[in-house]
């Protein structure tokens, strides 16, 4: 997904100049999923002197990629989309959406799908009050679209990198470049907020040291993992068991094992990995099994018995991000050893997945 933003060559141009003077199209690909890309263009018009002659000198331009890391700063109201319709009354679809509180103009276009579906790509301006997720959800509600790819990615201002090292890919050099204006616009994820650290990746073109076209694009952020320790009080217990254990007998009889657990519980499950010098076991089953398993395994050298207990936390602070944040769930599930009770606090190990200043808890077990 890009967005592309020609600028009036030698101009400093403030951003919101920069947004009323540029014209819109739309270029969308699809593969699997939507990829919705934007484009912003103006063109420039070369000086003549009074005889009709161009006396500027001929200066070629060159793309360069880039990529840097920012910050996001103010969204600016509008937003592009993409869905499948099988409706071809452009008009129609167009004053259904221009109708809803809180649009103020609606810009749109389709290109032909496959079995007489069509992408319908819109750009919609918004007024100051309207709230783009509301919007968002009454447009993709309308009875013109049809299945489930629905795209869309919103424009936000974000602080311009300064000087960067650029790369043309063609050419295989490298140029610095310093980006004069304070602030440019950029296609961002809906969810993506002021003040959020984000990626963004696309190309410049320059021609000497001015701008013609620059894109860009938020950048999908990679998850991020982590490990946090916690001490919590148990809020309840299952009676899902976990079982684990290891030996050193390589000659073990593992369908013996299979067989008997069966007859404790038809429903468990039990899997052997052989490692180099050990075989190790894990299965599942129920805590009320628990003691006649444990004398199936009580010749094994080393086994370990876990229950699934609920805890309650919000949000975990990151030492690596210096960061406490918010987790989307307020209950985590996590694996326990047998024998605690409600109330009892329990250490636990917490695997963490953080994406977008959102955390998960991937696992959870007691160290």
């Amino acid at each position: 997904m890009t967005i592309i933003i020609k600028l009036m060559s030698g101009h400093k141009m403030e951003q919101e100049t920069l947004m009323k003077t540029v014209g819109i199209a739309i270029v969308v690909v699809m593969a699997f999923s939507m990829i919705a890309v934007a484009f912003i263009s103006t063109q420039n018009n070369p000086s003549t002197d009074s005889d009709g002659i161009n006396t500027n000198p001929i200066i070629n331009s060159f793309e360069y990629q880039l990529d840097f890391e920012t910050t996001t700063i103010k969204e600016l109201n509008s937003f592009r989309m993409v869905a499948k319709t099988s409706n071809l009354d452009k008009s129609q679809i167009d004053n259904a959406i221009q109708e809803m509180d809180g649009v103020s103009k609606v810009g749109s276009e389709f290109r032909n799908n496959a079995n007489g579906v069509w992408d319908y790509f819109a750009e919609i301006t918004l007024k100051k009050t309207a709230n783009l997720n509301d919007i968002l959800n009454q447009i993709f509600e309308l009875e013109y679209f049809v299945g489930t790819e629905k795209v869309a990615m919103k424009y936000m201002t974000i602080a311009s990198p300064g000087e960067l090292i650029l790369y043309n890919s063609e050419l295989d050099i490298n140029r610095n470049f310093t980006f004069t204006q304070t602030t440019l616009p950029a296609l961002v994820f809906i969810e993506t907020m002021p003040g959020d650290t984000i990626s963004v990746g696309g190309s410049v073109t320059l021609r000497g040291v001015d701008i013609t076209a620059l894109e860009l694009i938020e950048n999908e952020a990679q998850p991020q993992y982590y490990s946090v320790n916690e001490t919590l009080p148990i809020v309840s217990l299952g009676n899902e068991l976990l079982f684990e254990g290891q030996t050193s007998d390589q000659n073990i009889d593992q369908n013996y094992y299979t067989e008997q657990l069966a007859l404790i519980d038809q429903t468990a499950q039990m899997y052997f990995i052989p490692d180099e010098n050990t075989i190790r076991f894990a299965g599942r089953s129920s805590v009320t099994n628990s003691n006649e398993i444990l004398s199936l395994f009580s010749e094994m050298e080393a086994l370990v018995f876990y229950q699934d207990a609920e805890f309650e936390l919000s949000t975990v602070y990151i030492t690596e991000l210096q960061k406490e944040l918010a987790l989307d769930s307020n209950t985590i599930t996590a694996q326990v050893k047998l024998g605690h009770a409600i109330g009892e606090e329990v250490a636990l190990t917490l695997n963490a997945v953080v994406q977008k200043d959102q955390a998960s808890v991937m696992q959870a077990i007691e160290n």
